[in-house]
């Protein structure tokens, strides 16, 4: 009964054996892809995440470029109330865009990934691991 019981335990480590080396092989073989899909992601996402903001401050200053220009010309006279809520919603909506921007300009992933991709990628496994 020992023996048999020691021959199937053998069988089921030598699955678990090939199972663990299949695993490796395929992660050896997969890794350099998905580390460059990593990157990618990570600088994309992290770029996107600071023009985004600073093209919505750009459209903001040309649009209140623009109604400053208006309101000397004095055709905006009729229509103060709604110069009143473009100004509002628009600084709003710039501050907004200025907060994302300083957050994307501190966190700068973009950055990290343009100079040093190895050492993104150390510290990206690290904070997985933690």
């Amino acid at each position: 009964m020992n023996e048999v019981l020691q021959t199937q335990l053998a069988e089921v480590v030598e699955i678990a054996k090939n199972g663990a080396i299949q695993a490796v092989e395929i992660l050896k073989v997969q890794m350099p892809d998905l580390c460059s899909q990593i990157l990618l992601y990570n600088f994309w996402s992290s770029l996107l995440f600071l023009i985004v903001p600073l093209l919505g401050v750009i459209v903001f200053s040309i649009t209140c470029a623009y109604g400053i220009t208006k309101q000397k010309e004095s055709q905006w006279k009729s229509y103060s109330i709604l110069h009143d809520l473009c100004m509002v919603v628009g600084g709003i909506f710039s501050i907004t865009c200025l907060i994302l921007l300083i957050i994307s300009f501190t966190e700068g992933a973009w950055f990290k990934i343009l100079l040093a991709p190895k050492l993104y990628l150390i510290e990206y496994v690290s904070a997985l691991i933690k």
